[in-house]
This record gives structure tokens, C-alpha cells and sequence, in this order.
């Protein structure tokens, strides 16, 4: 399933799961405000 048919989904919704509609332009937002840790004491697991 894809992240736009799932938003969609989730916009049908009303519950304390979805108390409240989620855009794409929210979740762009969100993120892209997302940081790479670096130098937090983070744990680096590798394939």
C-alpha cells in the first residue's frame, strides 16, 4: 500500500488513532523536520 492510499485511509477515520486529519503536506513537514542522530550516543546497526 502506498503512503498517499494510506492517508487517504487514515483521512476516513476518526478515532484516537487518527484524532485528526493528516495531510501530505503535514507529513511532508514532518519529515522533512527529521534529523539524522549524530553524537547522541546512538547505536549504529550495520547488514
Amino acid at each position: 500500500m502506498n503512503c498517499n492510499r494510506r492517508l487517504e485511509i487514515r483521512g476516513e477515520r476518526f478515532d484516537a488513532n487518527a484524532a485528526f486529519p493528516i495531510t501530505k503536506e503535514i507529513l511532508s513537514s514532518f519529515l522533512e523536520g527529521i534529523e539524522e542522530p549524530k553524537g547522541e550516543g546512538e547505536i549504529v546497526l550495520e547488514k
